[in-house]
């Protein structure tokens, strides 16, 4: 009577909690047997179930995806990473083919929290699962900016110039490349990259930020370049550039910065986009770098321009002051007219 009567006052003092489920090896945490319970769903007994390959019991499983909340989220990742392992790639590809996307949605999710901390991706854990997950839409063609980002990279679509959207490299080449062409890259540097991929609402754990419209995953690279006035179809408000010494600065409020290269200065000064004022008939551009101290004046007069090193005539003139060096040169704006005939 005595253990009973003890266990009774446990109840009463701390409710006498069991411990983590060991299922066929898959650990089964507390907060998680709590949260199936709550649901009236037989969690260990699914699991088992599943790992001796019973497909019903399987995707009820992975359907339970559809339950779990933040905090138990990241444990029911680890206990289908850990089952996943046990049944293979290739059944547990095929379970999740039979799920609708809601299931399929939920189950990538929880994979995606149940993930470790580490270089490790389901990409390179289970490929036919990734792949299974992946929208299923073909690859189109995309010109644009691509803008790396350490945590989250940006492209910018020429055809739709206003909205953002979220990168996802599965090349795994245009980071590496993105880095070898520029040396020096800032923080927000583009370049023009013609690439094949599919835009898609949902990826996995990631949240999309207010300001994206959606997912673009890359998948093939057809060319990457440096940009310049000539390759890049985002619009920009001026693009300006001198000789002796060499120099050029483009202002885009597409792109929220204001760039400026030097010959002889390695990478690019950058500065936040801020909008023109007018002094008289001059058009003002002023910004600073509150990081490395930069400052940067740009004149824009309304003046025809010619360049000293070839034939070419441009709509203004222009005179730069970087640090309290004087630079001048020609500016142009983005050709609107010329890109939409180009288009038709």
């Amino acid at each position: 009577m005595r253990p009973i009567l003890y266990c009774l006052l446990l109840v009463l003092i701390t409710g006498c909690e069991r411990g983590p489920a060991n299922v066929s090896g898959i650990l089964v945490p507390v907060e998680l047997l709590k949260a199936a319970s709550h649901n009236a769903f037989d969690y260990t007994g699914k699991v088992a179930k599943a790992v001796h390959k019973d497909e019903q019991a399987f995707q009820e499983l992975l359907l339970f995806s559809n339950n779990v909340d933040s905090l138990t989220g990241k444990q029911h990742g680890q206990v289908l990473l850990s089952l996943l392992e046990k049944v293979g790639d290739v059944y547990f590809a095929r379970v999740l083919a039979n799920l609708d996307e809601d299931g399929q949605h939920a189950t990538w999710k929880a994979l995606d929290e149940g993930l470790p901390a580490g270089p490790d991706t389901l990409n390179k854990l289970a490929p036919l699962t990734w792949k299974t997950l992946l929208p299923q839409h073909p690859p189109a063609p995309f010109s644009g900016l691509y803008i790396f980002n350490e945590k989250t990279s940006t492209y910018l679509d020429c055809a739709a110039p206003g909205e953002r959207y979220l990168a996802i490299d599965e090349t795994g080449a245009i980071n590496r490349n993105f880095k070898r062409m520029l040396r020096y890259p800032y923080p927000g540097q583009a370049i023009y990259a013609e690439v094949k991929g599919f835009k898609t609402d949902f990826f996995g754990a990631m949240t999309l930020p207010d300001n994206y419209t959606a997912f673009i995953i890359l998948t093939e690279i057809v060319n990457l370049e440096v940009k310049n006035f000539r390759n890049t179809c985002i619009p920009y408000d001026l693009w300006a550039l001198g000789n002796e010494p060499f120099w050029q600065a483009e202002i885009s409020a597409n792109e929220g910065v204001i760039e400026f290269q030097e010959l002889g200065f390695d990478g690019s000064r950058f500065f936040p986009f801020v909008p023109s004022t007018m002094e008289d008939s001059t058009t003002i551009y002023a910004s600073i770098n509150h990081d490395t101290g930069d400052n940067i004046r740009i004149s824009v007069f309304s003046e025809k321009c010619g360049d000293t090193m070839s034939d070419s005539v441009y709509q203004y003139k222009v005179a730069l002051t970087m640090n309290g060096k004087r630079f001048t040169g020609c500016g142009r704006t983005f050709p609107v007219v010329a890109m939409r005939k180009k288009g038709e």
